[in-house]
């Protein structure tokens, strides 16, 4: 087994809003029954006036933010996870073989990759499910490469000889 992290790079701003939005209201509709209490119309309807209306102030000048969310938007992080999971829900089930862990924290990633037997084989998987997750709308993610030992947050995660995942508090050097 061997470990792996993601993060996505600008996350909020690259995300495309239009198609955003049109992902979250069919992933509402497709799934009424599960959100039976939320009025999803009335929400996307929200998100579509919040998204599109992004005015932020710099310095001492408003600007109006064309594409992506601004960080400081409260709907913000809620909006970026649904899009990113309704993205995962689609591609994830394609690599059960070899993700024995695939966690999202909004715009990091930690896994744990299992390779094949056939070398080659495995090395396109890994390349077919890192495209796969990275050609999403505009979002771009950088991979670690996979290895057995990665920091992630405030951990690092490591693979004993054993097989033991192990982990410790990670701080970065200038804290």
């Amino acid at each position: 087994a061997k470990l792996f992290t993601a993060d996505a790079t600008s996350m909020y701003t690259n995300i495309n809003t239009g198609m955003a939005i049109i992902e979250i209201a069919q992933y509402l509709h497709q799934h009424s029954r599960r959100f039976a209490t939320i009025p999803a119309d009335a929400l996307i309807e929200a998100l579509t006036i919040v998204m599109r209306n992004n005015v932020f102030l710099f310095g001492d000048t408003h600007w109006h933010q064309l594409q992506g969310t601004a960080m400081g938007t409260p709907p913000a992080p809620t909006y970026a996870n649904l899009f990113s999971a309704i993205h995962e829900h689609r591609i994830l089930r394609k690599y059960a073989i070899n993700l024995l862990l695939h966690k999202r924290y909004i715009d990091d990633i930690s896994g744990i990759w299992i390779p094949s037997d056939d070398k080659d084989k495995d090395e396109e998987q890994w390349r077919n499910y890192v495209s796969d997750i990275d050609n999403y709308h505009g979002l771009k993610w950088l991979f670690s490469p996979r290895c057995n030992k990665v920091d992630f947050l405030d951990i690092t995660i490591s693979i004993k000889k054993n097989d033991e995942i192990h982990t410790t508090l990670f701080e970065k050097s200038l804290n």
